[in-house]
């Protein structure tokens, strides 16, 4: 029962009421499995599975392409050849460009196969998280900080979103949240960035200085353009200690 009303969490409209909706997936779910997608699992992980190599991708050619990096220098190197081209992540956005705005995208890069944007290196102060690390992989990292932390973001949107949804693109967007009076939009919470430019080169501020007042606060810039400036590829992100009691105020 939990399991299901987490995958309806953020992802239905309420009119209906949620009980008969929980009530048919008990249901359905209280038998073995016997639909085609379980006949054919194992076969399908396998051919996934071959896919899965450390080459480049690119299909198509110069006026309409797909192409899927495998390492930053490679996806650098396509931005500064393409620079119109679709950079895609979680997609949460460019999908509704499609679904239902009817957009046909000639290029496309897929940042998903770039191995270290996905990469999480836990700290004793600090959580380093790569920009396409999806929100339901951080999930863990963060309920170790707060448990209230996973609860709240169980109710970010449905499971769908939370599986390819990506921080970078949270941080591209400055998103805030219900705390954000307590601890500031996402600007707030980062102290460095690492950033891919326009013209292909690799901007790092990735310091684990808390105080750095040489030159501009470029990172600044690229919270909140949503890609225009540069994408956005790693990110240092503040931890605060979880607090030791909580009042209402009614």
């Amino acid at each position: 029962a939990t399991q299901i009303r987490n995958a309806l969490t953020g992802n239905l409209c309420r009119c209906t009421g949620y009980r008969p909706i929980v009530d048919a997936a008990l249901s359905v779910c209280a038998g073995e499995r016997q639909d085609r997608f379980t006949q054919t699992e194992q076969a399908s992980l396998q051919v996934l599975a071959a896919l899965d190599d450390e080459d480049d991708v690119f299909v198509g050619d110069e006026i309409a392409f797909f192409a899927a990096p495998r390492s930053e220098a490679m996806l650098s190197a396509l931005i500064e050849r393409f620079p119109q081209a679709h950079l895609v992540a979680g997609a949460t956005d460019v999908g509704r460009w499609i679904t239902k705005d009817l957009r046909s995208l000639k290029q496309i890069i897929w940042l998903g196969r770039v191995r270290s944007l996905g990469q999480i290196m836990q700290g004793m102060d600090r959580l380093v998280l790569g920009a396409s690390v999806p929100l339901a992989e951080a999930m863990p990292y963060l309920a170790r900080l707060d448990p209230d932390f996973e609860t709240l973001l169980q109710r970010f949107g449905s499971e769908q979103i939370r599986q390819m949804g990506t921080l970078g693109g949270n941080l591209a967007t400055n998103a805030g949240g219900t705390q954000v009076i307590t601890y500031g939009n996402a600007r707030d919470l980062v102290t460095g960035l690492e950033v891919v430019l326009a013209d292909g080169r690799i901007m790092s501020t990735l310091s684990k200085l808390k105080k750095d007042n040489t030159g501009y606060d470029l990172k600044h810039l690229f919270m909140g353009s949503e890609g225009t400036l540069g994408i956005i590829t790693a990110a240092v992100v503040k931890l605060y200690p979880k607090p030791r009691a909580r009042e209402t105020a009614i």
